[in-house]
C-alpha cells in the first residue's frame, strides 16, 4: 500500500505547475500592486498568491528584520498582533490562542516551501528558530487556517520562511555581524554566477545567545549551500542543502514557593538541555509550459537527532517527500491550482526511565490531493478549495509493559474553504471566508495505554487510539485599505474546535493508564488591527489584537468521567476549570513602533510591546486529574 501511494503521488506530480501574479505579497496594500495584478510571472509561492485577496496575510520583510534588530524567527513573529511567543513550553509559537499543549501541533511551518514539522511533540518541544535571521529573505504568516493547501495542523495558521537559497537568481557576497548584551552572531556569504545558466551560493552563520533566565542559552551553527541551473528560458533546476547544529539550555518548571523565597537558587534539575543536529536537502524543478500553464515540484529529504530534556532523551528522525503544484489560468478571470503532497517520516526515541530502557518507534505517511480555484468578476473575487488526505500511522513502543506494543491507524480527512472579496476601490477591499479543517494525532497521541487480561492477570498493553481527529471551523471578516499616508488592516475572526485532544491519567482494573481522548470543545474569537503611517522618512506602526476563548468538556467526555474517574480527582464531577479561559493565552496585545531613516544606509527604530495577563498555571483544585 505504501509503495502504491508513493507511485501514485509521483505520477500525479509529473504534470503539475505553478504560476501567479507579479505582485509581491509584502506590498498587499500598495496602489502599484493593484495596477500590476494582470501581469503574470512566476511567484515564489503560488499557494500564498492564491489566497492573497481573500485572507489575512502578514509579511515580515528582510529590511524589517535587518533594520529593527530582530534576532530570530520567534522575535520576528512576536511583533505580529495575533502571535505570542514564549508563553507556552520552550518558546513555542502560538497563533490565535491555541493555548498550552496545543500550540505546537496547530501550526504549519514551511522553509522555502517545504514543510518542517516534527513527527511528535514528545520529548521535544518544537523550536522553529531553525534559520538564522541573516539568511532570511522574508517571513509570511497566514493566521488561522490553511488546511486546504497545507493539510493537518493549520488551525493556528501557517508560517512560511523564505531563505536566501530559495531562488538563487541574485548571488550575494557579504560579511556581517552584531554583538549585544545577550551575545552576538556573524554571517559570511559567498555567491557567484559561474555562467549565464549556473549560479551558486554558500552562507554560514554562527550565533551565541543568552536567554532570559540565568544560565540559559542557545548557541547555533548553520550552513547552507545551493546551486541553480537555468536549463532553458522556461525551466530551472535548483539544489539546496543546509545543516544546523545547536546546543541549548532552558529553564524547567519551577515551584512557585521556591521562586518567591528570597535568595532562592535554582537546582540543576530545574534546567533542561536541548541539543540537536539537522540536515535538509531539497531539489526543486519549475517549468513554464506557457503563459497560462506553470509547474513546480519540490523533492526533499531530512535527517537529524535531538538530545535533551531532563532525562537526556535521544530522538532520531528522518524523512522525505514531495510537494507539486500545477497552476492553470484558464481565462482572463479564472485560475485553478492543483496540488499533490506526499511525505514519509520515521523517528526512534530511546532513553532510560528510572534505570529501565524505553524505546519508541514511529512511522507516518501522508498522501493528499487538493484543488483551489480563484475567480475574478468585475470587483468581486472568490476562492473555493478542497483537500482529501490519508494519514497512515504505525508505532512500536517497547518498554516495561507486556503484551501488545505495536499498532497502526489509517485516518482519512477532508478540508474545504470558501471565500469572497469585494474590491470597493483600487486600494480597498473587504472579504469574508469560511474554512473547515482538521488535526490528526501526533506520535504521542496515536497510541493508548489499555488493560488486558493476560495469563490470568491484568496487564497494560498499547492499542491505536480510538479518538476521532480534531475538526475545526474558522470564520473571518476583514478589511484592507490604503488612504492618504495610512494603510489599515482589520480582521475579526471566530473558530470552533470540536473533539480537541486531551491525554488524562486514568485508573482501570487497578492499573494507571494514559489515553488520548476527545476531551474538549473549544471556541476562540478575536480581532486583529494593523495600521501604518508614512511621513517622509518617518514610519509609524500600531498593532493590536484581542483574543478570548472558552473550553468545555465534550458530551462524550462527561459520560466517560461518570464511569472512569480521573486519577487525583476524588470526584466524578468534571468541574469547570476550563471556563476560566484558555491556558497561557494573553487576552490583549498592543505594539507601537517608530522608524526613522536618516540616510539610505542609517536608520533608528524603537518598539514597545504590551501584553496582557494570562492564565499561566491551573490551580490544583481545578486540575481534576487532567494533564
Amino acid at each position: 500500500m505504501k509503495k502504491t501511494a508513493l507511485s501514485i503521488a509521483l505520477m500525479m506530480a509529473l504534470p503539475f505547475v505553478v504560476q501567479a501574479a507579479e505582485t509581491d505579497v509584502s506590498e498587499l496594500m500598495n496602489d502599484e500592486v493593484i495596477e500590476l495584478e494582470d501581469s503574470y510571472v512566476r511567484p515564489d509561492y503560488v499557494e500564498i498568491e492564491q489566497l492573497r485577496n481573500t485572507k489575512e496575510i502578514i509579511v515580515i520583510t528582510k529590511e524589517e528584520i535587518q533594520n529593527r534588530g530582530i534576532r530570530g524567527v520567534s522575535d520576528a513573529l512576536n511583533k505580529v498582533p495575533s502571535i505570542t511567543v514564549g508563553t507556552t513550553g520552550q518558546g513555542q509559537i502560538d497563533i490565535r490562542g491555541q493555548g498550552a499543549d496545543v500550540a505546537s501541533r496547530n501550526i504549519q511551518v514551511m522553509v522555502d516551501g517545504v514543510p518542517y514539522q516534527p513527527i511528535t511533540s514528545h520529548p521535544t518541544t518544537t523550536n522553529f528558530d531553525i534559520v538564522p535571521v541573516d539568511q532570511i529573505e522574508r517571513i509570511e504568516v497566514i493566521p488561522g487556517g490553511g488546511s486546504v493547501l497545507y493539510g493537518s495542523g493549520a488551525a493556528g495558521g501557517v508560517v512560511n520562511i523564505t531563505t536566501t537559497m530559495k531562488k538563487l537568481d541574485a548571488p550575494v557576497t557579504s560579511i556581517s555581524g552584531e554583538i549585544n548584551s545577550k551575545g552576538g552572531s556573524g554571517t559570511a556569504s559567498i555567491g557567484a554566477r559561474l555562467s549565464d545558466r549556473i549560479t551558486i551560493q554558500v552562507d554560514g552563520t554562527k550565533s551565541d545567545r543568552d536567554l532570559y533566565f540565568v544560565d540559559t542559552y542557545r548557541n547555533t551553527e548553520y550552513i547552507s549551500a545551493g546551486i541553480r541551473f537555468d536549463l532553458t528560458d522556461t525551466q530551472t533546476l535548483t539544489l539546496r542543502a543546509s545543516q544546523l547544529n545547536e546546543q541549548s539550555r532552558y529553564l524547567y518548571n519551577v515551584n512557585i514557593d521556591d521562586w518567591k523565597e528570597e535568595g532562592a537558587q535554582l537546582r540543576r534539575d530545574e534546567y533542561i538541555n536541548g541539543d540537536r543536529d539537522q540536515n535538509r536537502y531539497t531539489l526543486s524543478y519549475t517549468n513554464d509550459f506557457s503563459e497560462t500553464l506553470h509547474f513546480n515540484t519540490d523533492l526533499y529529504m531530512n535527517d537529524g537527532n535531538f538530545v535533551g530534556n531532563k532525562e537526556n532523551k535521544e530522538l532520531e528522525e528522518e524523512g522525505y517527500g514531495l510537494r507539486s503544484t500545477l497552476n492553470w489560468q484558464y481565462n482572463d478571470y479564472g485560475n485553478l491550482l492543483v496540488g499533490v503532497n506526499y511525505s514519509s517520516q520515521e523517528a526512534e526515541l530511546e532513553y532510560l526511565d528510572y534505570g529501565k530502557p524505553k524505546a519508541f518507534n514511529y512511522d507516518k505517511e501522508v498522501i493528499a490531493l487538493f484543488l483551489s480555484n480563484n475567480i475574478k468578476y468585475g470587483n468581486w473575487e472568490t476562492t473555493q478549495g478542497i483537500r482529501r488526505e490519508l494519514t497512515d500511522w504505525s508505532f512500536d513502543k517497547s518498554f516495561k509493559k507486556v503484551g501488545q506494543v505495536k499498532g497502526s491507524s489509517d485516518r482519512w480527512n477532508t478540508a474545504a474553504e470558501l471565500a469572497l472579496a469585494y474590491h470597493y476601490r483600487p486600494t480597498g477591499r473587504v472579504f469574508g471566508r469560511f474554512e473547515l479543517g482538521y488535526t490528526v494525532p501526533d506520535g504521542l497521541q496515536i497510541s493508548d495505554e489499555d488493560v488486558a487480561l493476560i495469563d490470568g492477570k491484568y496487564e497494560q498493553v498499547l492499542v491505536p487510539t480510538s479518538a476521532d481527529d480534531e475538526t475545526y471551523k474558522i470564520m473571518e471578516l476583514g478589511l484592507r485599505d490604503k488612504f492618504a499616508f495610512t494603510t489599515l488592516g482589520v480582521t475579526a475572526w471566530y473558530t470552533e474546535t470540536d473533539d480537541q485532544f486531551g491525554r488524562p491519567t486514568l485508573k482501570e482494573n487497578k492499573k494507571i493508564v494514559r489515553k488520548t481522548l476527545n476531551m474538549l470543545d473549544t471556541k476562540r474569537w478575536g480581532v486583529d488591527v494593523d495600521a501604518m503611517q508614512q511621513f517622509g522618512r518617518l514610519t509609524l506602526e500600531e498593532r493590536y489584537s484581542y483574543l478570548k476563548g472558552k473550553s468545555d468538556y465534550t458530551d462524550g467526555m462527561r459520560e466517560y468521567i461518570a464511569t472512569h474517574p480521573l486519577v487525583g480527582s476524588g470526584s466524578k464531577d468534571p468541574g469547570d476549570y476550563i471556563t476560566d479561559g484558555l491556558q497561557k493565552v494573553p487576552e490583549h496585545k498592543f505594539t507601537i513602533a517608530a522608524t526613522y531613516e536618516f540616510t539610505d544606509w542609517f536608520s533608528a527604530n524603537v518598539r514597545y510591546t504590551w501584553q496582557g495577563k494570562y492564565q499561566n498555571v491551573m490551580k490544583k483544585k481545578d486540575i481534576i486529574g487532567y494533564q
